[in-house]
């Protein structure tokens, strides 16, 4: 016996089993976090606002932090985080159209 539990068993084997999964799948985020936020489609400080919104530099950051940090009020963030995200969204719709005429 080895003193574990059936319990920490299968978390044990729940990890070995989907390692490689997981790897692959933080391969492919860390890619896109590279390639979506890219220079040529966002200002650097949209991509900023981006990356601190959604936990890319790690934690989340609410538009009131964001604001604190770089100098802006939380409005004018939020009103700087819509418009990047409308672009991306364009961006994401043409090159859709783009691969359906291919």
């Amino acid at each position: 016996d080895s003193g574990g539990t059936l319990l920490d068993f299968d978390t044990d084997r729940l990890k070995d089993m989907y390692k490689e999964q997981f790897e692959k799948g933080k391969e492919i985020v860390d890619k896109w976090k590279g390639e979506v936020v890219d220079k040529e489609d966002l200002s650097e400080r949209e991509a900023i606002i981006l990356k601190m919104r959604f936990g890319f530099f790690g934690e989340v950051k609410t538009l009131e932090d964001i604001g604190q940090k770089i100098g802006l009020s939380r409005e004018r963030v939020r009103q700087i985080e819509k418009r990047a995200k409308e672009r991306l969204k364009s961006k994401l719709q043409n090159e859709a159209w783009a691969n359906e005429d291919e």
